[in-house]
């Protein structure tokens, strides 16, 4: 929901009477709770004459917050779009889709008996034909969860890929990771672009998500273990642990790299060390082990070496120089 910044103090203190008027507090206004003998009837009334001059100027978290006044009034949020027409009167100034975008909000996330999945994704609906980015990706939400509606990973992807061409980030991310999974028939060439341009920012998942992409292969994008151990080296520069111990697995089998038990040994080792639970630092640590039993001694010094200059160098210098 938009936020403005007209008489914000005044807005607050509404916000605080509202907080007992809603069942919903925690969703639609403060997060306060207080008895009912706090807010009168006459107090009720002023909030929404200020309210209503507020609305009036174009304010939407004013606007929001007197749809919800009227909405108890009346006893419930409007059936059909042409009523939303008459309760969300400001929509006639404001976008028509942020009201519609509301109601869902509302469906979905409200107090408990009205919350309702189908009228949900019905808001939605209306508010994305307006092309609301944030409608599209709760509608690719919904279809993928399968809320209220059979699930759908095709039509999910479709919806989050309307929204992603509004730069929706979130939509984005959700995208990616149905192309790793190989759900909703996304083309993973659509979605590398906007990884590579997060891996140049810095990006520590979007490089683990390019290597898997390139591991695994995905739709249009065949299985690539160079390419994906040239990503996985780049996320194993950032601490990426698992992205450090499969490149020590590609190091010891040969894939994707020439085999090396040095480098292997060094990667699996930095993994140990980069690990956040204990439970995958002890697995790692016995595959240290068995990897140590394999090696000459001086693999396992070159190993050490190796991986002394790489954490020097902070993770920027650690390959075999030729």
């Amino acid at each position: 929901m938009r936020r403005s910044t007209l008489q914000s103090a005044f807005k607050g203190l509404i916000c605080i009477f509202l907080s007992y008027f809603f069942s919903a507090a925690g969703t639609y206004a403060a997060h306060e709770k207080f008895d009912e003998n706090e807010v009168t009837e006459e107090q009720l009334v002023e909030i929404k004459k200020h309210l209503e001059e507020l609305a009036k100027t174009g304010d939407a978290d004013s606007q929001f917050q007197l749809e919800l006044l009227i909405e108890k009034e009346k006893g419930g949020p409007p059936r059909t779009a042409e009523q939303s027409v008459d309760w969300y009167w400001f929509a006639e100034v404001q976008d028509p889709a942020d009201s519609q975008f509301n109601m869902g909000i509302i469906y979905e996330e409200g107090p408990l008996d009205i919350r309702n999945y189908r009228e949900a994704r019905k808001w939605y609906s209306f508010a994305a034909e307006g092309g609301h980015a944030e409608a599209l990706f709760r509608l690719g939400e919904i279809y993928r969860r399968g809320l209220g509606v059979l699930s759908s990973y095709a039509e999910a992807a479709r919806l989050y890929r309307l929204a992603s061409l509004q730069d929706h980030a979130e939509a984005k991310r959700t995208l990616i990771k149905l192309v790793i999974w190989e759900l909703g028939g996304v083309r993973a060439d659509e979605v590398i672009p906007w990884l590579k341009q997060a891996v140049r920012e810095g990006d520590l998942e979007a490089a683990t998500q390019l290597a898997l992409i390139f591991d695994k292969g995905s739709g249009s994008i065949s299985q690539d273990f160079r390419e994906a151990s040239r990503w996985y080296l780049r996320s194993a520069e950032l601490g990426n642990p698992e992205s450090q111990e499969r490149l020590s697995e590609m190091y010891e089998l040969g894939t994707g790299v020439s085999k090396n038990l040095s480098s292997a040994l060094m990667w699996l080792e930095l993994a140990v060390a980069y690990s956040q639970d204990q439970e995958s630092k002890n697995i790692r640590i016995l595959r240290v082990g068995l990897l140590k039993s394999r090696m000459e001694p001086v693999e396992i010094q070159q190993a050490q070496e190796l991986k002394s200059r790489c954490l020097v160098s902070q993770l920027t210098n650690c390959l075999i120089k030729p």
